[in-house]
């Protein structure tokens, strides 16, 4: 004749539970990032054969160099003492 296993109550039970979060990352994927993750994928998949890797990765470098000519344009003609 079988025994009866012992019951855990319900607070014996959530003293054993762990919480594991395991797909959340602590920063989210930005729009470029996900742009650029989802041409990777098509240039590899062979969806965008006539466009170069410089172009797939564009959504990396392509911010970067927009700031850094407003910033070069800003301090062109915006800066600087004014004639009088």
């Amino acid at each position: 004749m079988p025994t009866e296993l012992p019951t855990a109550t319900k607070e014996q039970a959530m003293q054993n539970v762990r919480v594991i979060n395991v797909g959340a990352s602590q920063t989210p994927i930005n729009f470029m990032d996900g742009l650029a993750l989802l041409f990777i994928g098509l240039k590899l998949t062979d969806h965008l054969q006539d466009w170069t890797w410089i172009e797939v990765l564009a959504p990396l470098w392509a911010p970067f160099m927009f700031h850094w000519f407003v910033k070069l344009v800003v301090q062109t003609f915006f800066t600087g003492e004014d004639e009088e």
